[in-house]
């Protein structure tokens, strides 16, 4: 969190789960727990952009409907 704190504090905007496939590695399970762990520690989900793409649109239907949950908008 307090890496996540660093960069929002010249106002810039998270990319959530990386931008070069880092996110891979993560299952959704996991994405939605980190997302949850973002949220809980007072990140502005305004600020976010988190990578909800899966290789099955199951999986990525289901971790952007989290994030809309968690207040993330498009």
């Amino acid at each position: 969190m307090r890496q996540c704190r660093w960069l929002l504090s010249p106002n810039v905007g998270l990319a959530v789960f990386g931008t070069n496939s880092e996110a891979n590695s993560l299952s959704v399970e996991e994405k939605a727990e980190l997302l949850d762990a973002l949220i809980d520690a007072g990140i502005d989900p305004g600020r976010m952009m988190p990578g909800v793409g899966h290789c099955a649109i199951t999986d990525s239907v289901r971790l952007a409907a989290h994030a809309v949950k968690l207040g993330w908008s498009s």
